[in-house]
This record gives structure tokens, sequence and C-alpha cells, in this order.
């Protein structure tokens, strides 16, 4: 069973830990990756990371510690972008490592709670967190998600769904029949699906979820071992904990987060979106978010801009969230020409 109290801590937790922790996570595994074509999994997720956490220092609160959690090392183009934003690598145990034939897709994200856990223990009780995909980037001021948590325990994105969607493999109703077995519960009116792309918690918060987390790890592992219906990722996972633990919750949605779509035949993207503090993109995992970490290695995008207005408009053309075509066609070709976005109008 995964300890909650890790003891790999390279850092030192009696020193004075800062008010906010920036966390992503990062494993290399043999699942798929559905929303990735690239065959070099480790670079472009290296690049990803380096580019979240270049934003991140950005537009976060001075002082917030950006921290990413790996098993693997940063590449040797990415290392000098994450040290020149000091952001810390821990290399914490997989111990919510899935099983072989556990699921096709995604069985890395498990890592994540390998991360909370590391933070519950290993940071300050008056810390507060917040947990990225590598494929977000953070464009706006957060202090408004830090206030928010002193009402609530937990910030998370709420998925609207259909009742004919699959989210990795399980229907709503599925999702609900889960529920009721591992909780014994018979109304499971209020169960909501949350996606991983942002979690933010309290100290509070976060201990409660990782409190919870090695029993019904544990539960879930023998549902497997039995050839039973399980949660397939750590979405459905921290989904469940969510509804059967009644944390304060307040939905990301609309204020704080959205997952953008941002391809040729489905585009999500709505004018004023792009005031969102966190985008999620991942559409953009091999395609502009490397771009810009081609930028930034080049110099063409600065690490120490203070021209946030400007920082954002070059993100969103880089990212495909311009409404106007034009300047998104543009954009494509100029890429290609191995040109820079940075400075035009």
């Amino acid at each position: 069973m995964p300890s909650n109290s890790p003891a790999d801590n390279p850092l030192d937790s009696t020193s004075s830990a800062p008010s906010l922790v920036i966390g992503a996570a990062f494993t290399l595994d043999d699942s798929q990756a559905p929303n990735l074509k690239t065959m070099s999994r480790r670079n472009v997720y290296w690049q990803n990371i380096a580019v979240m956490m270049a934003t991140a220092r950005m537009f976060a609160p001075a002082g917030a510690e950006l921290i990413v959690f790996s098993t693997d090392p940063p590449t040797k183009e990415a290392a000098p972008i994450l040290a020149a934003v000091d952001a810390n690598i821990v290399d914490t145990p997989f111990q919510y490592r899935p099983p072989k034939n556990f699921y096709h897709a995604f069985n890395g994200a498990f890592y994540l709670l390998d991360a909370m856990n590391w933070c519950a223990a290993n940071r300050a009780k008056n810390c507060d967190y917040l947990f990225l995909d590598p494929d977000c980037v953070m464009t706006g001021d957060i202090n408004a998600m830090q206030a928010t948590l002193r009402t609530s325990d937990i910030i998370a994105y709420e998925l609207p769904y259909r009742r004919d969607w699959r989210n990795s493999g399980l229907l709503h109703d599925d999702l609900c029949a889960l529920c009721r077995e591992f909780s014994g519960r018979a109304d499971t009116s209020g169960v909501k699906q949350y996606g991983g792309e942002l979690y933010a918690f309290n100290a509070t918060g976060l201990q409660q979820l990782t409190s919870a987390l090695p029993e019904v790890w544990e539960a879930n592992l023998a549902r497997f071992a039995a050839g039973k219906a399980k949660f397939n990722t750590e979405e459905h996972l921290i989904s469940y904990l969510f509804w059967r633990d009644a944390p304060r919750i307040y939905d990301a949605k609309g204020r704080f987060v959205k997952r953008f779509w941002t391809g040729t035949r489905y585009r999500n993207y709505r004018k004023g979106e792009e005031a969102l503090p966190v985008w999620h993109l991942p559409a953009e995992k091999d395609r502009g978010i490397p771009r810009i970490f081609k930028d930034i290695e080049t110099q063409k995008f600065g690490l120490t801009s203070t021209d946030r207005e400007k920082t954002k408009r070059y993100l969103a053309s880089s990212l495909g969230l311009q409404g106007d075509w034009s300047r998104e066609i543009c954009f494509r070709f100029l890429s290609m020409m191995g040109k820079s976005w940075q400075g035009l109008p």
C-alpha cells in the first residue's frame, strides 16, 4: 500500500515554506496518450513542462515554489529553462503505479497522486497547492484562486458531460455505479466528474484527499485483479473521493480554467476566454507549446518579460486561441518557415 509518509524529500522541509506550491507530475509509461501524435513523447512532455513552469513564474505570486515531480530527469534542452525559473525537480517514487494491462491510456497520470502525497507530507501545513497538467499554461493572476481557498478547501474543473459520453472508458452512469459499489450508498445523484488539468487545495483539502487515497487505491486494485469494473484513471478516483467525502469544492469552470480544443475541425474558444488565468491545451502538446519552447530557447520569447498583455497576445496566437483566422493562418505559415510570431501586431 502506498505510504502517506514518504522519506525521499530532497528539499529542506524544515525551512519556511512559501505560501503557494505549483506542481506538475510526469513519468514515462507505456500507455497511450491519445492527444499526442509524435513518437518523441519524452521530449514533448519536457517541453510542455518547461513552458508551463515558465509561464507560472511569470504570472504566479512572488515567492511561489515551483516543483516538477518526475521519475525521469529533464532533457538537456529543458533543464536550463527550468533552472532559470527556479523550478525544483523532485524524484518521488511511483507508488500509485497501475499494474500491467490496467487500462490502455493515461496510466502515468496516477503519478499525480504521488505528487500530492509528497506535498502533504513535506510542506508546511499552511500552504496552498496548485497542480496543473503539463499541457497547461498560466496567463493571468491567480490571487483570486488563493482567495477562494479561504472559503473552499478544493478548486477543481467540473466537466460537462452527456449521458452517452465516455470519459476514459466510463459513461457517467458507469461512474455512478462504481461510486455505489465502493461507498455502499444508494443515492449517487450528486456525483460529478472533474478533469485532471487543475486541482487547487488548501492544506485541509489536500490532507483530506491524500489520507483517503491508500484505502481506495487498494480496493481499486482488488477489483482489477478480480476482473471487475474499476476507476480507470486518477480523474475517476479523485471524482469519487470528492463525492464521497464531500469537501468544500469550488468549480473552476468559467473562472479559472478551460479545456480548449484548437484543431481545424473543432474549436471551442469563445471571445474573452483568454482572460482565464489557466489554459489547458491538449491539442497543442506537440504543436503550439513546442514552438513556444523553441522561442524561449532562442530567446525570441523572454522569460523575464514584464509586459503581461503582450505575453498573453503572443501565447494566444501561438496556441490557436485567436478568433481571427487570418492571423491563425499567418502564424502557421510563419511557423513552417521557421520564424517567430513574437513581435507581430
